[in-house]
């Protein structure tokens, strides 16, 4: 990723921005007026209600891109106050964030920092930084692997994490892939550094192997890895070498044994998903397990064998031996000319699976450089079928030139109990921020608006034991939630005149969303029954 050339850019942008239009409705977490890219949302496996957010920013316009965090402990109603990542060197820059939580709590984050690509000595690779804290703040970074290495394959571009948290004997092991960066020398591979000790410490190592290698006709290979909750790592790249398959393919890696050995096998080949030739387009693909299944694996990816970039999906039952057919999950008219892409996807504990995606069904031309939305399909558990497609962002968003550049590669997504936690870029204000959205799996939006500043004291007493009051009669509906975004109840006062009062007497001690509907906004508020 060329930082310089991004930064330039960006301030050219910035330059010409003279206000700024907040929405009501998605929440800007990013809040500065630069550029801000790549979120990555993590979700706490032991708190469904601890979430850290990262993506990279700049701090001021006179320097490099650092990596910026949030945290927020009450399930994304409020956010604590931004941390920065400290440089590894003065004049690097950072990219690319990616967040796993360790089994004893700890929150580490895995970046890029380094003097970028425009140098004539290039120095720097890939750093974690560990926050004791839930990440409110973090510690000095470790590194993971240098560019010496491999110097002229710029082998840390794209670092993703994935912790072992099972009950193994690998329990605690922290990997952490990349891939070759753009203009490096061949050989091209996926790599993986592996720590066992915590991420004090790791091992460089070349992800694919012999028969199976991801070859020199694509030249950023990049793997996306999962660890199950049995142990076993799983990471997923793209192969085209002739001698192994005459078509292009997705292989899979697997390690029973924390890495130490690899077994291959092919996810599909395909003569059309790797053919679109489009720069501008974000084709990035993604592995996922289901906690609820240790040999359940799914893997979402672009493919325009349609004509048009569509989002896909398949999945295996048996640990990667059998892949399902391909299916299509966004469904709006099959080759309508209208362009997906920007896909991630999370499955909750239960197995419930999220999908999300940038879409363009509804914009005004076709190609890249148009109108976007976030939009989402749902997927019960025991089940094979999405549910309708539903929108996630509140507004269409009008295309910038910035969204061309490098920086916006990736949004993400969290599945916690029914509630759907995102985080993406878009330039509604001018600039590409970063926007967070907290709805339900029917599209039903969580949160409207930053409740710090509108509507923290909406309702009284709080906590609750038999009623709760509104401070205003002018309200239409109150939908209520659990924590785990579950929807509980909704109470019309349009037809059932309540006045300001409701009853809660009904409802099992413990902590609740109530999102109100007035004639003025919606509001939202943490309420606790006691």
């Amino acid at each position: 990723m060329n930082n310089n050339v991004v930064k330039s850019n960006i301030l050219l942008v910035f330059a010409m921005v003279t206000s700024m239009v907040f929405s009501q409705e998605d929440i800007n977490l990013s809040t500065g007026p630069l550029f801000e890219g790549e979120p990555y949302i993590k979700a706490n496996p032991d708190d469904p209600n601890h979430l850290v957010t990262a993506w990279m920013g700049f701090v001021n316009a006179n320097e490099n891109l650092k990596i910026k965090t949030r945290t927020s402990f009450d399930a994304g109603i409020t956010w604590s106050p931004i941390t920065n990542l400290e440089h590894v060197g003065t004049d690097y820059t950072s990219a690319d964030p990616s967040i796993g939580f360790a089994p004893n709590g700890d929150v580490i984050i895995a970046y890029i920092d380094w003097t970028g690509s425009d140098v004539d000595i290039l120095t720097g690779g890939i750093q974690i930084s560990k926050s004791t804290n839930g990440g409110v703040s973090f510690n000095t970074p470790i590194e993971v692997v240098n560019l010496d290495v491999m110097l002229e394959q710029k082998i840390i571009d794209r670092p993703w994490i994935a912790i072992d948290r099972s009950a193994t004997s690998t329990a605690g092991n922290i990997y952490i892939t990349s891939m070759n960066a753009k203009d490096s020398e061949p050989e091209y591979h996926p790599y993986i550094s592996i720590s066992t000790d915590g991420g004090d410490s790791f091992i460089f190592k070349i992800l694919d192997g012999d028969d199976w290698l991801s070859g020199d006709l694509i030249t950023s290979p990049m793997p996306t890895p999962t660890v199950q909750n049995n142990g076993v790592f799983y990471a997923i790249f793209p192969s085209f070498v002739f001698s192994q398959n005459t078509l292009p393919q997705y292989i899979i890696a697997s390690s029973n044994d924390g890495g130490l050995t690899f077994n291959y096998q092919t996810v599909f080949s395909s003569s059309t998903t790797f053919t679109d030739n489009n720069p501008l387009p974000k084709k990035g693909y993604l592995l996922r397990e289901d906690p609820s299944d240790f040999n359940h694996l799914a893997f979402i990816f672009p493919s325009n064998q349609n004509e048009d970039l569509d989002i896909y999906f398949t999945e295996t039952f048996d640990a990667g031996e059998n892949w399902t057919p391909l299916s299509r999950i966004n469904d709006d008219p099959i080759a309508n000319d209208r362009m997906q892409d920007l896909m991630w996807g999370d499955f909750n504990e239960e197995g419930d699976l999220i999908l999300a995606w940038r879409d363009r069904r509804n914009a005004p031309e076709s190609g890249y450089e148009t109108a976007s939305e976030i939009w989402a399909a749902f997927r019960p558990a025991g089940t094979s079928t999405f549910e309708p497609n539903f929108q996630i962002t509140d507004e269409t968003v009008a295309y910038d030139d910035i969204l061309a550049l490098a920086g916006n590669d990736f949004m993400s997504v969290q599945l916690i109990g029914q509630a759907v936690h995102t985080v993406w870029g878009d330039t509604r204000t001018g600039t590409l921020k970063i926007w967070y959205q907290r709805s339900d799996t029917e599209g039903n939006i969580l949160s409207k608006q930053d409740l710090a500043s509108v509507s923290s004291n909406f309702m009284y007493p709080n906590p609750a034991r038999d009623y709760i009051t509104l401070r205003s009669q002018d309200w239409l509906t109150v939908t209520m939630y659990s924590s785990e975004g579950k929807k509980i109840e909704i109470i019309d006062n349009r037809s059932n005149n309540n006045g300001q009062t409701i009853s809660v007497a009904h409802l099992a001690k413990g902590t609740y969303i109530f999102v109100v509907e007035a004639s003025n906004g919606i509001y939202e508020q943490k309420v606790i029954i006691k």
